[in-house]
């Protein structure tokens, strides 16, 4: 972000696509591409910058992934007519929409 300065690049908010996440897990991030998330974000603040990361409305099949396991155990993904959770497929690969329900609330680890 220091070269933006330097050069008097204008920059008010910085967007994040899925990328930034690890194996496209929503609420991770690349650890080897952004070693320190927290801290991008604190020099972004100190210039009055922002930063949005990407977020869609379904969540990486994947039992090793706790996003998607505390999920499925809470019942929080559509489903189908048969009353199975849907499955879709999207950049992350097979995966399950969340419901929009208003209960449908976890914690990010």
């Amino acid at each position: 972000m220091i070269g933006f300065e330097k050069y008097q690049i204008p920059l008010d908010v910085v967007w994040l696509d899925i990328e930034h996440t690890n194996g496209k897990r929503y609420f991770t991030w690349d650890t080897g591409k952004f070693p320190n998330p927290e801290r991008m974000q604190n020099d972004l603040a100190f210039y009055g910058r922002k930063m949005v990361t990407i977020t869609d409305p379904h969540i990486k099949k994947d039992d090793g992934y706790q996003i998607y396991a505390d999920a499925k155990a809470r019942g929080y993904f559509v489903k189908s007519k048969d009353g199975l959770d849907y499955e879709g497929s999207c950049w992350p690969g097979r995966n399950s929409p969340s419901s929009s329900s208003s209960s449908s609330h976890f914690e990010i680890p």
